[in-house]
């Protein structure tokens, strides 16, 4: 997906495909899995990625 402009919406589309991807790195793959689980849609990763997607947020968009 190729967006026009960086909005809330396209970071966490963006964050979300990068970590099913990264997921299946054989070398940092395993290690997210050990520590937060293979389910991406647990409470564990949810917790992860929406303080990923916050980080990412606030130094594109200038929000906290």
């Amino acid at each position: 997906m190729k967006a026009d402009k960086i909005s809330k919406e396209n970071i966490r589309v963006f964050v979300m495909s990068f970590y099913l991807s990264f997921l299946q790195d054989e070398i940092v793959g395993p290690f997210f899995i050990a520590k937060l689980g293979e389910d991406i849609h647990s409470e564990q990763w949810k917790t992860h990625l929406e303080v990923i997607v916050g980080f990412w947020i606030s130094l594109a968009l200038g929000k906290p």
